[in-house]
């Protein structure tokens, strides 16, 4: 419609068009194009008249800058919203048929985060048409960040096989070492002639925590690497990456276990220590007391709960005291993300008290990725996972800027 409105000349219409209310008083524009599935129209549409307006200046300079103004409003409004709903959550609401795929396409291209971007492109690929597949390209390539940018790409190349070489040469791109080893080594199952390149970034990374990580990366194309990986994660000074990176080698080389396990059990920092024991109760099943131990000896409530919440898996006793201990903690983030972890060992039993511990969440966000993570056991929940994100839909529509 703007086109046609700009070709006939009547400028003023499109930023009247722009203006208009539906009856509940959201942008009656926004709210058609969301509801036919086209909310990237709506977006393009604004920028069309934010440059309408610039252009205009001379003519009538108050006039211009305001409107330049209520549109930098809508744009910075759009922003924010597609910044708040998780990628996951996206995906959710187009499994659900809740958004069409051109909905979620077009909030991850409005997402001001170049990681949460390529995150929302990986999230929402298997839900692409054809027909969306080269704008979700376009977008791909629109990502400042290379290693995002690298991401992207190479979450479009099963869907769009010609976009491997582009691909690759943003990978090569990468100015920071250890980004670059670990865009180029998922490359090495599809371009085995790769190898060699990744294997060299590799060896290049001065951090030797880093370092180790990539080369054990590489262990599974090329296993002569295991050796040189060994020996660099032995020089790792700090307890903590050196017990990480040791237990890795422990399923190709079992004589490392007894080496790994005592390095885990000197960390000094509890939570660390209980973090790095669980990794091997389930090859040392004797280990678990210790790891429990150490875990309920945390005095920090946050890390308790997420030491514990690690061990659900191992011993399922924990369950209910690893809720209440994820009901205790302070920060949201950490609260949440316990749930979200606890979340598939849960018993029927439990579910309603996971449920209230989301519900108490005050921050939107997290307590709509809490609740979110209870829809696969309560599909009922569904509706007030997603309410926050309607009720910024709707805030963001109507009073402030939409309006």
């Amino acid at each position: 419609m703007l086109w046609h409105l700009e070709k006939a000349g009547q400028i003023a219409q499109i930023h009247q068009l722009l203006r208009e209310e539906t009856a509940e008083g959201h942008n009656g524009w926004y709210s058609q194009c969301e509801r036919e599935g086209k909310t990237a129209v709506f977006i393009k549409d604004v920028s069309r008249a934010w440059q309408l307006a610039e252009e205009h200046f001379i003519e009538n300079p108050s006039e211009s800058i305001g409107l330049q103004v209520r549109y930098t409003l809508i744009t910075t409004s759009l922003n924010s919203l597609a910044g708040n709903i998780p990628p996951e959550l996206i995906a959710l609401l187009i499994k659900h048929e809740i958004w069409t795929p051109a909905q979620g396409l077009a909030y991850v291209r409005q997402n001001p985060d170049s990681e949460k971007q390529a995150g929302g492109l990986t999230a929402i690929s298997p839900y692409l048409t054809p027909t969306l597949l080269p704008e979700a390209l376009e977008i791909a390539r629109g990502i400042g960040d290379k290693s995002d940018r690298a991401w992207a790409l190479t979450e479009l190349v099963p869907h769009l096989p010609e976009v491997l070489p582009e691909a690759l040469e943003v990978a090569r791109g990468i100015g920071k070492e250890t980004d670059r080893a670990w865009a180029l080594t998922r490359f090495v199952s599809r371009l085995p002639e790769v190898l060699p390149e990744a294997l060299a970034v590799a060896r290049g990374i001065g951090d030797k925590s880093d370092r180790a990580w990539a080369l054990t990366e590489l262990v599974p194309h090329l296993p002569e690497v295991l050796p040189e990986a060994l020996e660099v994660a032995r020089g790792i000074g700090k307890e903590t990456d050196r017990a990480w990176a040791l237990t890795r080698f422990v399923s190709r080389l079992p004589e490392v276990l007894p080496e790994a396990l005592a390095v885990a059990r000197g960390i000094g920092d509890e939570f660390d220590r209980a973090s790095a024991l669980t990794r091997f109760v389930s090859r040392l099943p004797e280990v678990l007391p210790e790891a429990l131990a150490v875990a309920r000896g945390i005095g920090d409530e946050d890390k308790r709960a997420r030491a514990l919440t690690g061990l659900v898996s191992h011993l399922p006793e924990v369950l209910p005291e690893a809720l209440e201990a994820a009901r205790g903690i302070g920060d949201e983030y950490y609260r949440a993300s316990a749930l979200t972890k606890l979340v598939s060992h849960l018993p029927e039993s439990l579910l309603p008290e996971a449920l209230a511990i989301a519900r108490g969440i005050r921050g939107e966000y997290y307590r709509g990725w809490a609740l979110t993570g209870l829809v696969s056991h309560l599909p009922e929940v569904l509706p007030e996972a997603l309410e926050p994100t309607f009720r910024t839909l709707n805030c963001h529509r109507s009073k402030k800027p939409l309006k």
